[in-house]
């Protein structure tokens, strides 16, 4: 009996020699173990824990810089949802081709006499005209409700004695009202009103005199088309193509422009 009381005292110290030496080479072993990084691919350097060592300052300028991987995922730029509504440099190019300038002109030549050598020099100069018109392109010559209107009065320049000296051409270069442009804005008794009321209106353009000798007609007639190329044309050319530009740079997409 009385060993057994002191076996048990034995026992108990023993036990607590053999837990006290487990904990104390287990945390030699942890020390012993160099630190975990927090995430895959991180410098061991910057995971430290209770049990390392402190970095030394040589250590903490020269640890490579990382970034954590929470903050890649919400930095990394995001795949738009939104379909690609840009145009093609060929969809461009082909809207460019549709959309180019184009005009009507109405042609009215007259010399104020019925007389049939001057009906043959209105029919010749009409020709003249005509010609270098449709040699710029872009011109369509119509009968009437053109976009441009041209009247030429001829004018014969004669002597005393009644000798043909040559022609004098007095050129009115004017836009009608444009009705067709306001078709679809309005309902049909509106229309009516703004068609009786804009009927024969027109926006004088340029008024300009030619004149030359009986053979000169035709070299007239060119040198009219072009000072109407140039002076009327050109502007409204540019102004067209410029129209076109600022709509194709708008990505929210292209409006085709509307029947003049």
């Amino acid at each position: 009996m009385q060993n057994n009381k002191l076996i048990w005292p034995v026992v108990a110290l023993v036990s607590a020699v053999i837990m006290a030496s487990g904990i104390y080479f287990g945390l030699q072993k942890d020390r012993s173990r160099p630190p975990v990084p927090p995430y895959p691919g991180a410098s061991p350097l910057h995971h430290t824990n209770a049990a390392s060592e402190p970095l030394t300052l040589e250590q903490m300028a020269t640890r490579p810089k990382t970034v954590s991987p929470s903050y890649r995922a919400n930095s990394a730029p995001k795949a738009s949802t939104q379909p690609d509504t840009a145009m093609s440099e060929q969809d461009r190019a082909n809207l460019r081709d549709q959309l180019k300038y184009s005009t009507t002109v109405e042609l009215v030549c007259s010399t104020g006499t019925d007389e049939l050598g001057y009906v043959y020099v209105e029919n010749e100069v009409r020709s003249y005209i005509s010609r270098q018109l449709r040699s710029l392109g872009d011109v369509e010559i119509v009968e009437k409700d053109g976009e441009w209107l041209i009247e030429v009065l001829i004018l014969p320049n004669t002597n005393k004695a009644g000798v043909l000296m040559g022609f004098f051409l007095s050129v009115v270069i004017s836009k009608p009202f444009p009705l067709r442009g306001y078709r679809s804005l309005f309902d049909e008794k509106a229309y009516k009103i703004l068609e009786e009321t804009a009927t024969g209106l027109v926006w004088n353009s340029a008024h300009r005199a030619h004149g030359g000798a009986p053979d000169d007609l035709q070299a007239m007639s060119r040198s009219l088309v072009a000072n109407f190329d140039t002076m009327q044309l050109q502007p409204d050319r540019d102004e067209h193509q410029k129209l076109i530009e600022q709509a194709l740079t708008n990505d929210s997409g292209f409006v085709p422009l509307e029947e003049r």
